[in-house]
């Protein structure tokens, strides 16, 4: 359900060029996308150990930048 989610958020971004769904979903919906696709995800980690290995490389720098972006565009 969240891979579907993800993929129409990813549409949506592509449509949405200006306004409030663009502001909306454009931060996230392609990191989501790539990280439910399995791009991100290494086979026989569990889902706690690659939060944890991943957390500090991706997340914290993509939680980062997008304060950054959304302060500046907002």
């Amino acid at each position: 359900m969240l891979r579907a989610v993800a993929i129409v958020a990813v549409l949506a971004g592509h449509v949405w060029y200006v306004g409030w769904p663009n502001r909306l979903i454009y931060a996230w919906h392609v990191p989501l996308f790539f990280l439910l696709s399995g791009l991100l995800w290494r086979r026989g980690r569990s889902v706690r150990a690659e939060l944890k290995h991943r957390w500090p490389v991706l997340v914290t720098p993509y939680i980062c930048w997008w304060l950054l972006v959304f302060a500046v565009t907002s």
